[in-house]
């Protein structure tokens, strides 16, 4: 009888160690659950050999460890399939992350690849500028709004004198750099607000907003010819070029960006024509009169 009790409490699922709940978390669990499906096994095969030894104790007696042992049995085998089940969810998981990952790359990538089109969409390869697309873009936006209170916008078209024989002389490596070099100075001439595109070739536009007078316009260009006329060192080579400018300026040479562009364009020929470094534009009349 006291061998039966000792069984007893032995069995009892409450008071088995293997039976706590210590609270493990990730690897921990899967080795504590192990453990533990080991030992209800080892139990159960305790029980079941204890029951074919008890020949002397009633056949309730028996009845009841082999209960107890089967139960202990299914128990292991519940245990079995939930660590299994548990295994495949952790490779679901595992699956979904590096998917995950893997989009999240892609979804950084498609951003990149989309602002590199954008940007180039909007820029000259060579120089880095603003190109055609993105001035005429700036110009619509700077014109609306110098519109409602008609204020000044200025417009200087520049072209380089004389750049293609150095071209043909050195060739369209020395070239391209001369107009790298050109392009950052055209750049640090002017003030940040506004803006130097490369119109194509050899020509460059600025775009002056909230002009306050004629003479900063004429002192802009001059800062601008002196900044391109200045030498370049390419190399063993030092180069010089000196640029054409003409000026216009909104409302008065033209109320359009187009009709801006145009006007520029011709006071740059007067200019390139007479060799004056810069001019403003004229109307056809006005240049005709001139001695």
């Amino acid at each position: 009888m006291d061998e039966q009790l000792a069984f007893a409490a032995a069995a009892e699922p409450t008071h088995s160690p293997f039976l706590r709940d210590p609270r493990p978390h990730g690897p921990a669990l899967t080795t504590s659950a192990l453990q533990c499906k080991h030992d209800v096994d080892d139990l159960a095969d305790t029980l079941l050999a204890l029951a074919a030894q008890m020949g002397s104790v009633t056949p309730v007696t028996e009845s009841a460890v082999v209960a107890c042992a089967l139960d202990l049995q299914r128990l292991g085998l519940v245990m079995e399939h939930d660590l299994r089940q548990r295994d495949r969810l952790t490779l679901e998981l595992r699956d979904v992350q590096r998917e995950l990952r893997r989009v999240r790359l892609d979804l950084v990538d498609s951003r990149a690849h989309e602002q590199r089109a954008r940007h180039s969409a909007f820029h000259d390869p060579l120089t880095g500028l603003p190109n055609r697309t993105s001035f005429a873009e700036r110009a619509r936006r700077a014109l609306a709004w110098h519109e409602p209170e008609a204020r000044e916008l200025g417009l200087l078209y520049i072209d380089l004198d004389e750049f293609k024989s150095i071209n043909d002389l050195y060739g369209h490596a020395v070239g391209d750099e001369l107009l790298k070099i050109i392009a950052a100075r055209l750049t640090d001439a002017v003030r940040k607000q506004d803006w130097i595109s490369r119109h194509g070739g050899d020509e460059f536009l600025c775009l002056l907003v909230e002009i306050q007078s004629e003479q900063q316009l004429v002192f802009t260009a001059q800062r601008l010819f002196d900044s391109v006329a200045a030498p370049c060192q390419i190399g063993c080579l030092t180069l010089s070029v000196t640029p054409s400018i003409g000026i216009a300026l909104y409302p008065h040479h033209g109320t359009t960006v187009e009709a801006l562009l145009e006007s520029a364009d011709a006071a740059m020929f007067w200019a390139k024509k007479h060799r004056l470094g810069h001019a403003f534009f004229q109307p056809v009349a006005a240049r005709l009169a001139q001695p």
